[in-house]
C-alpha cells in the first residue's frame, strides 16, 4: 500500500508539471496572437492619421501610446512613420522575449477612403 502512495505522488508531480507547461504555451500563443492581430490593427489606424493633415509625429506618438497600453508584455524596438504625396508607410518592429520579433509594414495609397482593408 505504502509504495502505491509513492508512485501515485510521483504520477501527480509529472502531471502537473505537464499542466504547468501546457497553460504556460497557451497562454504565450494567446498573447502572442493577440499582439499580432493589435500591431496590424494599430498599423492601420497610424496609416489613418498619416493620410489626414495631422503631423507625422502625433501619429507616431499615438501608435506607442496606444500599443503600450494594450500591450504590457513586450516592446516596441522601432517605429517609423512616414508620408509622401501618394502613400503612407507605418513599419513596426515588436518584440515579446528572445527570438520573438513581430514585424509589419503597412504601405496604402492615399486616399485611403474607398480603398479595400487587406
Amino acid at each position: 500500500m505504502r509504495d502505491q502512495r509513492g508512485f501515485a505522488l510521483v504520477e501527480s508531480l509529472g502531471t502537473l508539471a505537464f499542466a504547468v507547461v501546457a497553460v504556460t504555451a497557451g497562454a504565450t500563443v494567446t498573447y502572442a496572437s493577440f499582439a499580432h492581430q493589435w500591431l496590424k490593427h494599430a498599423a492601420y489606424e497610424s496609416s489613418i492619421c498619416l493620410s489626414t493633415s495631422a503631423p507625422a509625429s502625433e501619429c507616431e506618438a499615438t501608435l506607442r501610446k496606444t500599443t503600450h497600453t494594450a500591450l504590457p508584455i513586450g516592446r516596441l524596438e522601432r517605429v517609423t512613420v512616414s508620408r509622401n504625396r501618394t502613400s503612407v508607410k507605418t513599419e513596426l518592429r515588436w518584440h515579446l522575449i528572445d527570438g520573438v520579433v513581430l514585424a509589419f509594414d503597412d504601405v496604402r495609397s492615399i486616399p485611403l477612403l474607398g480603398k479595400k482593408v487587406r
